[in-house]
């Protein structure tokens, strides 16, 4: 008896630290600067945000705005041709469950040394927004507590 209450006591301790090992870390941001971006090929208009999270960690959210929706769509397949790797490629539903907006994750490798940068985008009408990090994990977060709407996605 004793040995079944310890065994069902370990596979509740196993499920529980599952549980929590599967719970994304919540992390705080600060502004520390925005402007006026330049424009990629085929964007009119750009802008920028700077972040950091509690451990130093910069985010930073790029929206360019194009001539229409589908020059927009053409911008976000250009930047996707562009990164070394395409991590998940999904799209953004509304809350009718409707398809609004397509959205990649992606890898830009940047040489030997250097950390590769992580980002997430995806068109927004007739703009691109577009979060870059060094972690995945943490642009993950940025997203869900800013653009809720985006967890809707699809493995490559």
């Amino acid at each position: 008896m004793l040995l079944l209450a310890a065994s069902a006591y370990a596979v509740a301790l196993a499920r529980t630290a599952s549980a929590q090992a599967q719970q994304p870390v919540r992390h705080s941001y600060t502004e520390v600067g925005q402007g006026k971006g330049i424009p990629s090929k085929g964007a009119v208009q750009a802008s920028f945000h700077s972040y950091r999270s509690e451990d130093g960690t910069a985010v930073v959210q790029d929206r360019e705005w194009y001539k229409s929706a589908s020059d927009a769509r053409s911008g976000l397949e250009t930047l996707a041709k562009k990164a070394s790797r395409v991590v998940k490629q999904g799209t953004r539903k509304n809350e009718e469950g409707r398809i609004v907006a397509k959205r990649v994750e992606l890898i830009f490798s940047q040489g030997h040394n250097a950390s590769p940068e992580m980002v997430i985008a995806w068109t927004d009408g007739a703009s691109v927004v577009r979060l870059s990090s060094a972690s995945l994990p943490l642009l993950l977060d940025f997203e869900n507590q800013n653009y809720p709407s985006n967890s809707e996605t699809t493995r490559k």
